[in-house]
């Protein structure tokens, strides 16, 4: 009996440590299984260190920072945007692409002009009026907030920096014109190095104006690979709306005043403490610049913004090697021939030989796309007509006879059997501040005309008002 009860008694010792040692493993199993599953659990994204620099001045995107002076209390002109930029792990496949809204690329390398390529700013996506943006599979993290005015006539930057890679960055630009006409421009500029060993490439993509007469939502998709993160991208959301009376409105636009009156006496003092920022004073080295195919594109830009020359600079940003050639040996056999005493008179000349160009190259049937639309942005559906704005340059001596005869060809266009023609006219007379109130360009026959009747009864009235009511 002893001897079964021992037997009995280490069975079930043997049984129990059995049942310890399962408990163990399985305790173990468990640990691990969850350790491994933890260790697998995507961590939450962070934010880039990035440096984040804003500005307001007056200007725009190309020009940069001026003097001009800008009514920053006209709460009637002004915009109040609402900003927020996301960083995300991955480069999602949202928004639409900015190829069809682009209305100019601009490059530089270094000091240098060069002709751009759109390979910078080819991948950025967009949209407007989309009231959400669609669902973004991944990682994020907010990286900063925004809210600010801008008045009429003036620019917002806000500038993401790598801090690892200061030459690596983008700028956002947020334009309004001095009208208030033209809407909201939206301009993107990236800065990297195209290959190793070169020099710093910059390339701006400015995109179609958008119309703000309500809240207006846009969103901007930018790949961008910060040094040492795992942000691939930043997205963008931008809510923006006429400005009110309301205080924390008013707060907003004083806010954007003090910077834009900063930022002007900074341009007012840099011009008085050099030498070269003096009016005229580069103006002969940069006409000596133009002999040179170094540096032509880039002597050519500078010299417009100077003289205030908008479609000779476009010009100067897009056109090729060939036609600027053709441009720069205008300008120079017209500054031979003749000595112009004002600003706005050698303004005109730049701006007409660069139109001049365009337009023979037109009619050789030798236009390229990215002259024809320097043409359309600049002379509506003018633009489109082979011969059209050579007959005009033929008929006008300066630059108010030319706009003028441009806004007349445009309105007579709203008439034209072609729904192009008239939507194009249409669109550029808007972009003009000139738009026909009540005037659809694919309305009805009858519609179209009781409006542009209407635009006829109070042009009439205003010339009869203004010959002191002679009929």
């Amino acid at each position: 009996m002893r001897r079964i009860a021992k037997l009995t008694w280490a069975r079930d010792i043997n049984w129990a440590a059995m049942r310890f040692n399962l408990l163990s493993v399985s305790v173990v199993l468990a640990l691990v299984l969850f350790c491994g599953c933890a260790s697998r659990r995507p961590q939450p994204l962070q934010a880039p260190l990035a440096t984040i620099d804003r500005s307001t001045f007056s200007g725009s995107a190309l020009s940069g920072p001026t003097t001009k002076p800008v009514n920053a209390q006209a709460s009637d002109q002004a915009l109040i945007a609402s900003v927020d930029l996301v960083a995300l792990d991955n480069v999602p496949a949202i928004l639409n692409p900015i190829a069809s809204d682009v209305r100019l690329i601009a490059s530089t390398r270094g000091e240098d002009v060069i002709q751009s390529n759109g390979e910078l700013t080819q991948p950025l996506r967009w949209s407007v009026g989309d009231t959400s943006v669609p669902q973004i599979k991944g990682r994020s993290a907010a990286m900063s907030h925004d809210d600010f005015a801008l008045p009429a006539g003036a620019c917002k930057t806000v500038s993401v920096i790598d801090p690892q890679r200061i030459d690596h960055r983008f700028d956002i630009l947020l334009q309004q014109s001095a009208t208030n006409a033209g809407g909201l421009v939206v301009a993107i500029a990236i800065s990297d190095h195209m290959s190793a060993g070169d020099k710093r490439t910059r390339e701006m993509a400015v995109l179609k104006p958008v119309k703000i007469s309500q809240a207006t939502p846009i969103a901007l998709l930018i790949p961008f690979q910060f040094s040492k993160t795992e942000t691939r991208s930043v997205l963008m959301t931008m809510n923006v709306r006429p400005a009110t009376s309301k205080a924390e409105d008013a707060k907003l636009l004083a806010d954007a005043s003090a910077a834009i009156d900063k930022s002007r006496s900074m341009v007012a003092s840099a011009a008085k403490s050099s030498p070269g920022a003096q009016p005229w004073s580069g103006y002969d080295i940069a006409m000596r610049a133009l002999d040179d195919p170094a540096s032509r594109r880039a002597g050519l830009a500078f010299l417009c913004r100077r003289v205030h020359a908008p479609i000779c600079e476009d010009f100067a940003l897009v056109g090729d090697d060939a036609a600027l050639d053709a441009v720069v040996s205008k300008i120079k056999n017209a500054t031979n021939k003749s000595t112009i005493a004002t600003s706005d008179a050698l303004g005109w000349m730049f701006d007409s030989s660069a139109l001049g160009v365009a337009a023979d190259l037109q009619s050789q049937d030798k236009l390229p796309p990215e002259l024809l639309a320097l043409l359309i942005r600049h002379t509506g559906q003018v633009g489109m007509n082979s011969g059209s704005v050579a007959e005009l340059l033929g008929a006008t001596k300066s630059r108010k006879e030319f706009d003028a005869r441009v806004l007349a060809e445009n309105l007579i266009y709203l008439e034209d059997s072609s729904p192009a023609a008239r939507v194009r006219a249409s669109d550029w007379l808007a972009a003009q501040g000139k738009s026909v109130a009540g005037y659809d360009p694919l309305a009805p026959p009858r519609q179209r005309q009781d409006a542009l009747q209407k635009m006829y009864d109070t042009m009439s009235t205003q010339a009869v008002a203004r010959d002191g009511g002679r009929p």
